[in-house]
């Protein structure tokens, strides 16, 4: 029996293949028969007439010949046509049918592939994250040192699998009395985990802060980085080979007396889509641009060139060996924010000298930790001094708005112009601002230096007499 259906299946289908190449021909055969049929029945039909034989015999004779000639071929005719409409038409009928079913299901798994990779794509999305974080201890061999400021920085674990392009960090500072805002571009993260340590200090109001290139983290056992060690030399330029330091590093929370950043969204580019993370941790597809003004400090960002840290221990050095000249104490750099007082007029007029976490050196004119003071700094590339400014009221690394309390624009002002032309007169030849090395010579630290100092501090002393009254 299925033999049988299964021949009959394949001769109908010959059959209607057979028909669709040639129902053409058949349709003319037929109609040229129906053609030849009235042919005949009119000529004869008319040579009665002419023959003036109208008899009902005639008549009769004359139909019989046409019903027997034009009922077959009507037959023929009405048998093809049904041949035809069922070959032809209503396969086809049948086809279109199938395919309509057959294209609605191509649309559906079309559909569902489109919902698995959106899927897909969201779940390697979510295995991007991002949050602020901060080094809290130094691993050398079996000991542990707790450090007391720990660098600041965002960490990011990608787990998808592939490299994240374009990623964007916005920061905010929740330091009291002032909140501001920190933004970085990151034109690619590779698969693992990394740690974007951010430069300067963040006590500082008056510091920016930048970023450096990123570390990998180790997070086989307690996650760990390592940096190259910043410290500052013992001795003579030019620097040595410098050591690797482990640091644990922890989520930076909260905590009293210590400024706190927060990680308020992220944005990275993944398999040609844009994805962002609110500080709540939610993903979602960014399609929006951000505002001009944000665009263009992100491109800012991206465009710096990231400090080494051989500039950094090369300003570090300097400041190092000028407080060690100051107070006597070849530790003081180790100390940040305290007062040391001056042991040698190694810069006249200086009564005591302190430093902040970055590139702050800071030069009393009393022994009063809240001041007056001079505060000369450098920036992460290397350039020591780039700014001079002059502080009626230090505290704590934050300064007061007032002009009486704390930063003297007008003394400010003056400092730098005298520093342009310290420069030019103490290292002749040197950009501005100069490379913290131009102030060492032959390895060691220039007395052009302390000279240099001395001439900015002389000149703050006498604004400052003049702003308070005092001629003398």
């Amino acid at each position: 029996m299925k033999t049988w259906r299964a021949k009959s299946r394949i001769w109908l289908r010959r059959t209607r293949n057979w028909l669709r190449k040639r129902w053409l021909p058949l349709m003319i055969t037929a109609l040229g028969a129906l053609l030849l049929g009235l042919v005949t029945w009119m000529s004869t039909a008319v040579l009665a007439a002419i023959g003036g034989d109208t008899s009902s015999a005639r008549s009769a004779t004359v139909g019989d010949s046409f019903g027997g000639t034009v009922g077959p071929i009507l037959s023929f005719a009405a048998l093809m046509a049904t041949i035809i409409l069922a070959a032809i038409v209503q396969p086809r009928r049948e086809d279109r049918a199938r395919e309509a079913r057959l294209d609605e299901k191509a649309r559906e798994d079309e559909s569902r592939s489109a919902a698995r990779d959106a899927e897909r794509a969201a779940s390697r999305a979510e295995q991007v994250v991002a949050w602020m974080a901060e080094t809290y201890a130094e691993f050398d061999g079996g000991t542990t040192r707790p450090v007391d400021d720990g660098q600041l920085g965002v960490m990011v674990s990608n787990t998808s699998g592939s490299v994240v392009f374009t990623m964007d960090f916005v920061t905010t500072a929740k330091s009291p009395g002032e909140a501001g805002v920190k933004r970085n571009r990151e034109a690619l993260v590779p698969p693992g985990t990394w740690f974007f340590p951010l430069v300067g200090d963040p006590d500082d109001r008056d510091a920016p802060l930048g970023w450096r290139l990123p570390v990998p983290v180790d997070t086989s056992g307690l996650p760990t980085v390592r940096f190259e060690d910043t410290r500052p030399q013992q001795g003579a330029l030019p620097l040595h080979a410098a050591a690797m330091r482990t640091f644990g590093v922890r989520p930076h929370l909260p905590t009293v007396g210590k400024p706190h950043y927060r990680l308020d969204e992220i944005r990275y580019s993944l398999h040609a889509q844009r994805w962002s993370r609110d500080e709540s941790g939610k993903v979602k597809k960014q399609d929006e641009p951000w505002p001009a003004e944000v665009e263009a400090e992100f491109a800012a960002a991206e465009a710096l060139i990231r400090p080494s840290d051989t500039t950094e221990r090369t300003i570090a050095t300097l400041i190092s060996t000028t407080m060690a000249a100051i107070s006597g104490d070849p530790n003081a750099y180790e100390a940040k924010y305290t007062l040391f007082p001056a042991v040698r007029d190694y810069v006249p007029g200086v009564v005591a000298v302190s430093r902040n976490r970055a590139t702050g050196l800071y030069l009393h004119l009393t022994n009063d930790p809240a001041g007056p003071l001079l505060r000369v700094a450098g920036n992460r590339f290397g350039e020591y001094p780039e700014v001079v400014q002059y502080y009626e009221r230090f505290v704590r690394g934050k300064y007061s708005a007032m002009v009486v309390d704390g930063l003297v624009p007008e003394i400010s002002d003056k400092l730098m112009a005298l520093l342009t032309d310290v420069i030019t007169a103490s290292l002749p030849g040197a950009a501005f601002p100069p490379q913290a090395s131009d102030w060492f010579d032959g390895g060691r630290l220039s007395p052009r230096w302390p000279e240099a100092l001395g001439r900015l501090v002389a000149l703050a002393q006498q604004e400052r007499r003049a702003r308070n009254g005092d001629r003398r």
